[in-house]
């Protein structure tokens, strides 16, 4: 996140500031400010003894990456004012903001996090978008972006996230999203299978991922099923289009032999190459597939 301190932050709580400067920091999020709020801050909070002691106020002087931020970063990155008044954030809403991690709220995320987490694995050295995706990466290794797991359908995807939403002092649309499937069972199938979680989400002020295909398990080929050892070859397998394999039921197809707790298996088996072309049919843009698209919008969170 992009956290933009507006100079009115001089009449708050400095002490707290102080802190929140910290874990920006640890937490690998930037700043941006004008000269007269920079000035204020290393003259009050990092040239002072009354808050920091030397080693973190040496460490915050010489960090870079904290007082720097990109093109890529500013188009992609969630941005936010800091302030008293109308900022989108007071002190202690950022203090709250920086020292909790951030969810991705599952319907199941003993399984479905194993692959979401492999999808990122396999493209954080992409070309496009090298900086968000290595950044994402990182920051699932670093625990700051989570999995939370729901235990159920999109209903308790819902009450999940209103349980969560306490811990962000009224701010949990900063920190809080998910990913769900689509439930379709077919390509011309037009209803929608997540009305109601959707309308949740609009009136919660948060975002939502809904997969493109019916649900995880169809982002993984037929050959990569084959290579975890989970097709049955005593069973012939019809001959699926691209969007035809989309939408069937992996799970209780006759030809496999994976059940949900294969999960994390299967995805090790997962190739980028074999991701790559499970989703060319079904691109946003010559340069963004869906899984770049996940990643785009996962990195606001961090």
């Amino acid at each position: 996140m992009i956290f933009e301190f507006d100079k009115s932050i001089q009449k708050g709580d400095i002490s707290l500031l102080a802190k929140a400067l910290l874990l920006i920091a640890e937490k690998h999020h930037h700043i941006l400010t004008d000269v007269e709020t920079f000035d204020w801050i290393r003259n009050d909070i990092l040239d002072s003894t009354d808050y920091l002691g030397s080693i973190d106020r040496e460490s915050l002087k010489t960090n870079s990456e904290l007082w720097s931020v990109t093109g890529t970063q500013k188009n992609y990155q969630r941005q936010l004012s800091v302030g008293i008044g109308d900022a989108d954030l007071s002190i202690q809403q950022l203090y709250t903001i920086v020292n909790e991690p951030s969810y991705v709220v599952l319907e199941n995320s003993s399984y479905d996090w194993a692959a979401i987490s492999r999808w990122i694995e396999l493209y954080h050295n992409e070309r496009n978008y090298k900086s968000l995706n290595e950044s994402l990466y990182e920051a699932i290794k670093e625990q700051n972006l989570r999995p939370d797991h729901a235990g159920g359908g999109n209903g308790t995807i819902a009450n999940e996230i209103g349980t969560l939403e306490a811990t962000y002092s009224g701010k949990a649309q900063y920190k809080l999203t998910t990913i769900y499937d689509s439930d379709k069972t077919k390509i011309d199938d037009t209803d929608d299978h997540n009305k109601a979680l959707k309308a949740y989400l609009v009136k919660s002020g948060m975002f939502g991922f809904e997969l493109h295909k019916r649900e995880i398990e169809n982002y993984f080929s037929i050959e990569t099923l084959e290579s975890a050892g989970m097709i049955d070859k005593t069973i012939e397998i019809p001959s699926y289009t691209p969007e035809e394999y989309d939408f069937i039921d992996i799970e209780k197809a006759p030809f496999t032999k994976y059940s949900k707790k294969d999960m994390a298996k299967l995805a090790g088996y997962l190739s980028k190459e074999s991701l790559k072309e499970r989703v060319a049919h079904h691109k946003h843009s010559d340069s963004v597939d869906e899984i770049q698209l996940i990643i785009i919008e996962l990195a606001k969170y961090i």
